[in-house]
């Protein structure tokens, strides 16, 4: 993963204090440096992000919203803990609703953005040809991100972007995926992107399930192996 994907995100300026804290946490719980299934106090949190009780609080009820932390009454918030179930029922809902944005960004998606689609994906292809490792965040330099933004549906974006994204992120980078699979993912990315372009939506909602089904199934055996490892 390029570090400028993974570092602290910068802050704009209608964000809230507890915003930052929740960008910071889940950028955090993402690289792992709270570990799954780890303890988070809450007087150790503040003293870290330098913030009053009040923003942390409501920082952290957005996590446990988006399944990044569980709450319970005894045991306090503690960093989700990853399993195959988990992730196996997040990535299904995904393929349903990313592949249906896919089709609807062929439809509404404008000949600029499709453009800029292209300029994304050839600026990861020399990430990779340089040998770094590439992983972006849900913003204007993610290829899944910008067809979502472009099926103009605001009820899938929200929960793709708002719920699912940051949790599935997690899991990715947490579970490394076997070598080479970054080029075949933009020789995918180029495909969708194609069929976007010739407005065959059909084609590219096909193309866009496959390629995350196949990305499903990759984190499973990698949950698998770490599993069978581990006893």
């Amino acid at each position: 993963m390029n570090e400028s994907d993974t570092a602290t995100p910068s802050l704009a300026s209608n964000e809230t204090l507890s915003d930052r804290v929740y960008e910071m946490m889940v950028d955090a719980i993402i690289r792992g440096e709270f570990a799954p299934g780890s303890r988070l106090i809450e007087m150790e949190l503040a003293e870290r992000f330098a913030v009053s009780r009040g923003p942390l609080r409501e920082a952290m009820r957005h996590l446990a919203d988006r399944r990044l932390i569980m709450r319970t009454a005894r045991q306090g918030a503690r960093v989700s803990e990853l399993s195959a179930q988990v992730w196996e029922e997040i990535s299904t809902v995904r393929e349903l609703l990313e592949s249906a944005a896919c089709r609807l960004a062929a439809e509404n998606m404008s000949d600029e953005e499709i453009e800029q689609l292209v300029d994304i994906v050839e600026g990861d292809a020399k990430l990779v040809a340089s040998g770094r490792a590439y992983y972006r965040r849900e913003d204007v330099l993610d290829v899944h991100f910008r067809i979502v933004r472009g099926a103009r549906n605001s009820i899938i974006e929200d929960i793709l972007g708002r719920n699912l994204y940051p949790l599935i992120r997690m899991y990715r980078y947490q579970h490394k995926l076997v070598e080479g699979r970054a080029e075949r993912a933009l020789k995918e990315h180029r495909a969708i992107i194609e069929a976007i372009s010739q407005r065959d939506g059909e084609l590219a909602q096909l193309l866009m399930k496959r390629h995350l089904a196949t990305s499903r199934h990759l984190v499973l055996e990698a949950i698998s192996s770490e599993v069978a490892t581990a006893q």
